[in-house]
């Protein structure tokens, strides 16, 4: 997922690397990304699977500390209502699905995420293991409340994931496979078009797990879409949302404090009242954004990540606020 100007982070054996050697190990990553075009949906997709609760049994989620320091999952706000209840028998409410190394929380109102959470483990990374691509229903939740197969037929809607497949993929061989499976369940799909210029978003996100194995870093990832009223219906099944949101956190080896940098990938909407030169309105881009902004976009509180945006303390005293700097390759990252 995210690479970035990081000032530094703890390697897993919790030696800390300085600044210097971290930005000079990012200059040399590759920024450019081939996307493969995807196939029609008619002629990859499987049947759908689904998972009864049991399955899940042992899945350890989104873990708050993984960093060190704690990062908890963000707080729902006007989403709290509307955030679907898992079934788990025994135990008290909660709205978080735990899959192997991320977790998800659901929307009930908008068969959607409301946001993922993943921890990504760049000393223990490993290469997918690559199946079918079978998508699955997760039962601990209303299949009535999950978007499956039928949203992508025959049309020019791709599959979107919202935690990236390769992002949980780390640890033993057993629990690397079951993080790349537990990356296909639809609860962790969103429905995007297929000619959505998604280019800077994808440089974007194999740069953050591509720095984080070239320095054995950690870094936990909150990603989501931004939700709106607004939103184009389509068939009377889902209104698809025109813009995605993440926020990559990692800790600084300098002062081992947080840093945390916010992203958006856009057409406009979020950004029209911050900088009309940043961009031309219908062309999605990738901009690097205020924590705040997303907060007030999304009505998700990511509580004292706002206070570590690396936006906001990189020469303060020189960005005017609100912000957005447009992303075009790693090199316009700011951390």
């Amino acid at each position: 997922m995210v690479g970035l100007h990081f000032s530094g982070v703890f390697l897993s054996g919790n030696f800390a690397v300085k600044a210097r050697a971290i930005k000079d190990a990012l200059r040399n990553l590759s920024p450019s990304i081939a996307v493969k075009v995807p196939k029609p949906v008619e002629e990859e997709a499987l049947a759908d699977g689904r998972h009864k609760p049991e399955f899940f049994a042992d899945r350890d989620g989104y873990v708050s500390r993984f960093l060190g320091p704690d990062v908890p999952l963000p707080k729902l706000g006007r989403w709290a209502k509307d955030a679907v209840a898992v079934n788990a028998k025994g135990k008290k409410k909660q709205h978080e699905l735990k899959y192997r190394h991320f977790s998800v929380t659901h929307s009930a109102s908008r068969k959607l995420p409301i946001f993922t959470a993943v921890n990504i483990d760049g000393k223990e990374s490993r290469r997918a293991f690559r199946k079918n691509d079978k998508w699955f229903i997760d039962l601990r939740i209303s299949e009535d409340l999950q978007l499956g197969n039928e949203i992508y037929r025959s049309n020019e809607l791709d599959r979107g994931h919202i935690v990236r497949r390769l992002d949980p993929v780390w640890g033993g061989k057993e629990h690397a496979a079951q993080a790349n499976d537990d990356t296909f369940h639809y609860v962790n799909a969103a429905p995007q078009h297929k000619d959505l210029n998604q280019k800077e978003w994808k440089d974007l996100e194999e740069y953050i797990l591509d720095s984080a194995k070239a320095k054995d870093l950690k870094v936990s990832v909150f990603t989501g879409p931004v939700m709106r009223e607004t939103d184009q219906d389509y068939r009377g099944l889902v209104k698809l949302p025109q813009e995605f949101w993440k926020i990559a956190v990692l800790v600084n080896a300098d002062n081992n404090e947080l840093c945390s940098a916010g992203y958006v990938l856009s057409q406009g909407e979020m950004l029209k009242d911050i900088s009309e030169a940043a961009f031309v309105f219908g062309e999605f881009r990738t901009y690097q954004i205020l924590i705040s902004r997303i907060e007030e976009e999304t009505g998700l509180s990511f509580g004292k990540l706002r206070d570590h945006d690396s936006l906001v303390r990189q020469r303060p005293e020189e960005i005017p606020r609100p912000r957005a700097l447009v992303i075009r390759g790693p090199r316009d990252l700011v951390l």
